[in-house]
C-alpha cells in the first residue's frame, strides 16, 4: 500500500513524537529518492532540489535539526540504471559518461 506524502509525513511526526517520548534523539531520516519521499521533504520545510538545498528540518519538540539524507546504495543503483538505459550522460563539464566504460571495465 503507497500512502500519500501527507500521510507518510504524518506517521514520521508520530514517530518522531513516540521516540522523543522515550528519550531517543532522532537526528537524520534517510529516503529512497521516491516522489512521494521528495514531497514530504517539502512538507517538513526542508528541500532537496540542489539549487534551493536545505537538507533538514527542525523538530518542533525539540529545536534539533532533522537531517534528510537520500540512501547513497539506491542513488547509485538509480544511476547505474539510468546510464544502462540511456547509454550515455555527461558531467558537469559536459564531457561523455558511456555505458560501454563500465562493460570495458568489467571485461578487463
Amino acid at each position: 500500500m503507497e500512502y500519500l506524502p501527507e500521510e507518510k509525513s504524518n506517521i514520521i511526526k508520530s514517530y518522531l513524537y513516540q521516540l522523543h517520548e522515550t528519550g531517543i534523539i532522532i537526528n537524520t531520516i534517510t529516503f529512497v529518492r521516491v516522489a512521494n519521499n521528495m514531497l514530504i521533504t517539502f512538507l517538513f520545510d526542508a528541500n532537496l532540489s540542489y539549487a534551493d538545498l536545505k537538507p533538514n528540518f527542525k523538530y518542533s519538540l525539540t529545536e534539533n535539526n532533522v537531517h534528510i539524507v537520500l540512501d547513497p546504495s539506491h542513488m547509485v543503483k538509480l544511476i547505474r540504471n539510468c546510464l544502462g538505459d540511456w547509454g550515455l550522460l555527461f558531467d558537469k563539464n559536459n564531457k561523455p559518461i558511456k555505458w560501454i566504460y563500465f562493460k570495458h571495465l568489467v571485461n578487463m
